[in-house]
């Protein structure tokens, strides 16, 4: 396979910029095995390709507008407002300069991909590569489903040495193996974060198939379709509720755009919903589908008979809503007692409730919007809302009936119900989907 370069007229180091890019989420699925550690910590190759693509961007990126200056100015400013003394009580600088230092690169990574060009082939690459690594994901994680019950090589919850730590392997009816059904992570460390990772890589391959230019061989289309329909299986076998939601929010998104459009061919439309309900069905009939079914069917039962009052017992606690309420509950007492400026980044597990057994500790919170509410401030949430607002200006100015006609909307509402239920905000794991969203709206869009 020849490697394709994002070539635009500014030159080689638009290329490079383009390359960087796409590495980079080409990588994003590899954060539970880093390459070398710094200050304590382990260092994967997204970060460190994530880092280069804004070094590669400095140039370019004095061409954003004023109000995307504007935005990065104040992400940059605000989470450093809990320097001003007094600081919270329990506050650790090393440990908040750690994640201060990650919250910049992140938003320097998003404010950088607002000034990448990319003409309409180089956009739908974007997305087949990304198709590419989700497949690649995808195919992993239906190897476990069928591999786990019968003891295959790789199957466990340690896949390489210098793994971050181990899978955390989940099991349908119970917390040991004596679960009736074990729930695939591929290579990420839990099978809600791979669930949410193929979510929106579906979304933004669906919209690609749909939009594919003559440029681009028919056989990418092939390949896109099976992919795709590999990691639907994926998602359905990952027994998420929170990956359901975000393939059912993502999905309902780019629909209503897709119907709303005018330059897609009808009959390719109806051709993609067929096939996505033709390869559901006929999954569902197959074994390891039944099993999936089984799984859901006996997780919902869990939810059903799971309570939600606070001095529930161990043996009620049948599924993580339990574990949610609390743990929301915790997150929003933080945010009400600092709510200017938040207790700091990185801190939220020197606040972890007392008396709780450690299998139910809140080290780390649940909820990305109460999250950086309580770490941040009252401008936290602004904060997040205002990066997918700049998306979305951009995208409304310049829709020109290309993938992203139907990709921007949906990655965007993807990533509004994702900070619902993962506190996602200090990771490229959401920040880069955000960042393909900009970087969709194409050179012939105008700027926010």
């Amino acid at each position: 396979m020849r490697y394709v370069l994002l070539v635009t007229g500014r030159g080689a180091i638009d290329s490079v910029r383009g390359a960087l890019f796409i590495a980079t989420g080409l990588a994003v699925p590899f954060y539970a095995f880093p390459v070398f550690e710094a200050l304590g910590r382990g260092i994967d190759l997204a970060t460190v390709l994530a880092a280069l693509f804004v070094l590669s961007s400095f140039a370019s990126s004095r061409r954003n507008s004023a109000a995307i200056w504007s935005w990065l100015a104040l992400a940059a400013v605000v989470p450093a407002l809990v320097l001003i003394r007094p600081v919270p009580s329990a506050f650790d600088l090393f440990r908040f300069l750690v994640s201060y230092g990650h919250w910049l690169l992140l938003i320097a990574f998003f404010f950088s991909s607002l000034s990448l060009e990319a003409p309409e082939t180089a956009r739908t690459r974007i997305a087949l590569w990304n198709v590419a690594a989700g497949t690649f994901v995808a195919l992993f994680a239906l190897y476990q489903v069928v591999g786990t019950p019968r003891h295959w090589p790789g199957t466990g919850p340690i896949l390489v040495p210098f793994q971050r730590e181990p899978l955390r392997l989940t099991w349908i009816g119970g917390f040991s193996q004596e679960g009736s059904y074990t729930r695939p992570s591929s290579v990420f460390l839990e099978p809600s974060w791979m669930g949410g990772y193929l979510s929106w890589v579906l979304v933004l391959g669906v919209a690609a198939v749909l939009a594919i230019p003559r440029g681009i061989r028919s056989t990418a289309r092939l390949f896109a379709t099976v992919g795709l329909a590999l990691v639907l299986l994926a998602i359905a076998a990952s027994v998420s509720w929170g990956a359901y939601v975000d393939l059912a929010v993502g999905a309902g998104a780019g629909l209503a755009a897709l119907w709303l459009g005018h330059q897609i061919p009808a009959g390719r439309k109806l051709l993609v919903i067929g096939a996505a309900v033709l390869v559901v069905a006929l999954a569902a009939l197959s074994p390891p589908g039944r099993r999936v079914a089984s799984a859901v069917s006996e997780r919902w039962e869990m939810l059903a008979k799971t309570p939600l009052e606070e001095n529930a017992t161990e043996a009620q606690q049948r599924d993580s809503s339990w574990l949610r309420v609390r743990n929301l509950a915790h997150t929003s007492r933080l945010f009400r007692a600092h709510a200017v400026r938040g207790i700091g980044l990185g801190q939220f597990e020197s606040y972890e409730k007392s008396g709780e057994p450690s299998r139910l500790s809140f080290e780390d919170p649940w909820c990305g919007w109460v999250a950086i509410a309580a770490e941040v401030g009252v401008l936290g949430p602004p904060l997040l809302l205002g990066a997918l607002l700049l998306i979305l200006r951009r995208w409304r100015r310049g829709r020109a009936g290309g993938l992203e006609d139907v990709a921007v909307p949906a990655l965007l509402a993807i990533a509004v119900v994702q900070q619902f239920h993962t506190a996602s905000f200090l990771d490229l794991w959401w920040w880069y989907p955000v960042s393909v969203a900009s970087a969709l709206c194409g050179p012939s869009a105008p700027r926010a």
